[in-house]
Order: structure tokens, then sequence, then C-alpha cells
């Protein structure tokens, strides 16, 4: 016997090996019986088979369930394990795609605060980011409807871009493949995997009303401070010391840190939005930078050209103000005086402008 008819043999006997083998009672699981025909002639004609027939139409019938069939199916039995690793695949997709989405609004967070400190017109940031938040709003309730995993994932982008986010590249393409892969688990598995849906828009409205509530404050101190009470002497709140409020000749320099920050509240009146009980220091900065403006700007600034024309310039001046610098310029009544009166912010009107010495109708006050 040659080699080749050697292994032919062995093959056979492994076949009836594995067709010979018993289940756990000892039977032969493996093997059935073909009936043989008793008489010759066409299958339809004998009633055993058409008896099987019978049951097996029945059972396709009654026990069969039939959809129809579409492009995306998967088309494939898969077994119990490879579903397993196919759920386990998911839970790592929906941890990547909490973290990239976490990193998104992180990322777009922090480049709207510095879009916001770089801006001094808080009337404008507070309704950029209104507008935001309202658009964030809308889209949180847009990712509520049913959605495949890719339309989630488009509708959630697609959002952020309307409100004006910049969203890193490398994080937008991260998650339009999450959603391509889901909907793909999807078919795999036959039920709907998106199990996981982002919750990092919850923290970008959270952040984005702070926001909104910070600047509501920041008009209403600018509103406060503005008022003649605090200009008539702002060095009377310019106090280093808080317990020093309102009074005059105390050491300059207010400073607001999170230690003092609900005392300062308390001293200005605020009753508006409840604030953060602590600032970060981007805030803080910011309080800072707005008190300087509002309390710490320098003496009005005095030129005279020599030719009769005096320049007053200040961010808040009041009509008693001007008459004491006027005062002190000592300028002559006799002469023909241009004043021109720049008030950047607000010029208060508290007594009657006038010239030292004697009245002359030839002083021309132009307020710019």
């Amino acid at each position: 016997m040659g080699p080749a008819e050697k292994a032919y043999y062995q093959n056979i006997a492994q076949l009836v090996q594995a067709i010979l083998r018993k289940d756990s009672a000892g039977k032969y699981d493996r093997i059935g019986v073909f009936r043989r025909p008793i008489q010759s002639g066409t299958l339809d004609k004998m009633e055993m088979i058409q008896a099987g027939r019978t049951q097996i139409l029945n059972f396709i019938s009654t026990k069969l369930t039939f959809v129809g069939k579409a492009s995306t199916d998967f088309g494939y039995p898969i077994s119990a394990n490879t579903k397993v690793s196919a759920l386990t695949f998911l839970q790592v997709l929906n941890t990547n795609f909490g973290e990239d989405a976490a990193q998104v609004v992180h990322e777009v967070l922090q480049a709207l605060t510095v879009k916001m400190l770089s801006s001094k017109d808080w009337v404008e940031n507070r309704l950029d980011l209104f507008r935001r938040l309202e658009i964030s709003t809308r889209l949180a309730n847009d990712l509520k409807k049913p959605l495949s995993p890719a339309k989630y994932v488009e509708t959630y982008l697609n959002g952020l871009r309307e409100a004006d986010f910049v969203i890193p590249a490398n994080n937008s393409k991260n998650l339009e493949r999450y959603g391509q892969y889901v909907e793909f688990l999807e078919q795999v598995l036959e039920k709907p995997a998106l199990v996981n849906p982002n919750h990092a828009l919850d923290t970008l409205k959270e952040e984005l009303d702070k926001l909104v509530r910070w600047y509501d404050f920041l008009i209403y101190l600018g509103k406060q401070f503005s008022t003649y009470d605090y200009q008539m002497d702002p060095s009377a709140y310019n106090v280093q010391n808080l317990d020093h409020w309102g009074q005059t000749k105390k050491p300059q320099g207010i400073s607001i840190t999170n230690a003092n920050w609900a005392k300062f509240l308390t001293l200005i009146k605020y009753d508006g939005k409840p604030l953060l009980t602590k600032l970060p220091d981007g805030m803080l900065g910011e309080l800072r930078t707005a008190l300087a403006q509002l309390l710490q700007y320098p003496p009005p600034v005095v030129t005279d050209n020599g030719s009769g024309v005096t320049t007053i310039k200040s961010h808040f001046l009041s009509l008693k103000r001007i008459n004491e610098v006027l005062d002190a310029g000592r300028l002559e009544a006799t002469k023909t005086h241009t004043v021109l009166i720049f008030g950047s912010r607000k010029i208060f009107v508290d007594m009657t402008l006038q010239l030292p010495g004697e009245a002359t109708p030839h002083n021309i006050f132009k307020f710019c």
C-alpha cells in the first residue's frame, strides 16, 4: 500500500470515528437513518414523504419569522462568543466616545475663555454667550430623538459648529469614526448599540450658563460703579481693606480674592442670579481689571495749547471736578477760552460750570 492510499484510508477511519461519536446519554447523535423506498415511483406519490413535507411546511409557517432584507444587513450568523466580544468592543467605543466628547468641550471652552478675556465689551460677550447657550440647549433636545449612531454624531458636531465652536480636527474624526463603528455593531448585534450617550454637552451648557451669569454680574458692576455716589469720590471704594468701604483717606488698591469675594457682593448689594462661591483665576483677573477701570483710573488730564484752548480728559467727570481743574489752572478770565471736555464714560452735571475770576461771555465749552 503506497503512502497516498494509506493516507486515504486513514482519513476514512477518522471520518467514521467522528460520525460514531456518542453524546452524554451514550447515543450516536451524529447518525441518522434514511428510509428506503418500498416501491418504485415518484416521491410525491409516497404518503410517508408527503406527511414529512406537511410537517416541514407547518414548521416554516408557524415557527419562523421573516423580515425584509436591507442592504446594510450583516447577513452572517455569529456565535455567542462573538457577540460577547462585540459587546466588549462596544463598551470600549463608548468609553472612547465619552473621552473624546469631553475633550471637545474642554477645548472649545478654553478657546472661548481666551476670546472673552480679550474683549472688553461685557454686553457683547454676554449676548454671544447666551446665543451659544440657546443653540447648545436646542442641540441637547435634538439628541434626545431616536437617531442612528452616525446621525447622532453628525447632529452633535453640526450643533457645535452652529454655535461657532471650533472643534479640533482629530477629535472630530474620532467621533465620526465612532458613529460608523457603532452602526456596524448594531447590525452585528441586531439591536440598538448606542448605550452610553454623550453627557459632555450637559457640562458645556453648565459652563456657558455660568459665564452668562458672570457677565450679568460685570454689567451690573459697571452700572453700579458708574453712578454719581461711587464716582463722586472713588477713592472711598478703592480701599485695600473692605472694612473701610465708603471711607475716605484710607490705604488705596482694592483687591478681590476668594477670601473676601462674598463680602464684596454684599457691599455692592448684588442681588442677581447666583454666582460661583469660588472664582477661578481667569474670573478673578477679569474682575480686578474691571475694578481698576472703574475705580483706579488716573486723575483728569489737562492740556493747554497756549492759544486759549484747554482740554480735559477722564473716564468720569463732574462739573464740580471740572471747575476745580480750571481753578487750579488759573485761566485768565479776561481772555477768550475754548475748553474741550472729554468724558469717555460719563459727565455728571452737579453744579454750574464757570471759569475762575470775572465772568466773560467769550468762554466756549464743548463736551466731546
